[in-house]
């Protein structure tokens, strides 16, 4: 463990004149403070920024956070799709999120290992290809059901999954849902 040492200089603006040592922990005149971890320097407390900035490494007011979010999501314009069962929206930086919902009755009947059950593989068609696949939420639902949903396996235009329950049954109608994160173009 290193031993602390206190410094205390005159403005921050003078911060990178100071070598990193561990266990330094540094005070300025104009109320900033930071500690040398390992060979990380970390600012701590002090006043935060009242404005975004590449080279700061103070932390920034909340109200200023939300401005700079609010104004970047001005800029961003997004095409609501509804196709089927799909729901989607395509930005126009190439991001897409796309939803899945529809009610399924699965076959659930095939033994895997004492009374657990799976029904035959499945697959959901996406509405496009996609030129990359970044993530794949999937939710099952059953009214007194314990079904679980595994993925086998899913490309840029397809998903294939199959449903796992501890009894057999092919009557019970479920909600299956799919959130899906990519790109366009």
């Amino acid at each position: 463990m290193a031993k602390v040492r206190f410094k205390r200089i005159e403005s921050s603006n003078n911060i990178d004149n100071i070598d990193i040592v561990d266990g330094n922990f540094i005070v300025t005149g104009d109320g900033k403070s930071y500690i040398d971890y390992g060979t990380n320097r970390t600012p701590i407390a002090g006043t935060p920024d009242s404005e975004m900035s590449d080279t700061s490494r103070n932390t920034v007011e909340n109200k200023v956070i939300k401005e700079y979010v609010d104004d970047s999501l001005d800029t961003v314009s997004y095409e609501l799709i509804t196709s089927g069962n799909w729901k989607y929206k395509k930005y126009d930086n190439g991001l897409i999120e796309m939803y899945y919902k529809a009610t399924i009755t699965p076959n659930i009947s095939t033994q895997y290992v004492g009374t657990v059950y799976y029904s035959p593989l499945a697959t959901v068609n996406f509405p496009l290809t996609l030129t990359n696949v970044y993530a794949v939420s999937p939710c099952i639902q059953a009214p007194l059901r314990l079904w679980s949903i595994h993925i086998h396996d899913y490309s840029n235009s397809i998903i294939r999954y199959y449903i796992s329950d501890y009894q057999v049954n092919s009557d019970v109608q479920g909600t299956l849902t799919f959130m899906i994160v990519g790109t366009w173009k």
